[in-house]
């Protein structure tokens, strides 16, 4: 079962893709699995990097390390 201030965020995340035109419940569903698996990515990246900056016999290349470019825009 969820608790009242879970389910709140989910509807209100189900609430902003409604208004932005994401009418289809299992859209919805599909992009919030995808916010909740990029979150869950961030936090052992996260984990990780604090892990290896500790211990000198850990190392680690977080996957966010780097350069990417989309639509013609470099990011870092």
């Amino acid at each position: 079962m969820l608790n009242a201030e879970l389910k709140s965020q989910i509807d209100g995340l189900r609430n902003m893709f409604f208004a932005n035109g994401l009418a289809d419940p299992l859209t919805a569903i599909e992009q919030i699995n995808y916010l909740i698996f990029m979150k869950r990515l961030d936090d052992i990246d996260k984990q990780s990097s604090l892990k290896a900056e500790r211990l000198s016999s850990f190392s680690y290349t977080s996957v966010f390390d780097g350069t990417f470019e989309q639509n013609g825009k470099k990011y870092k």
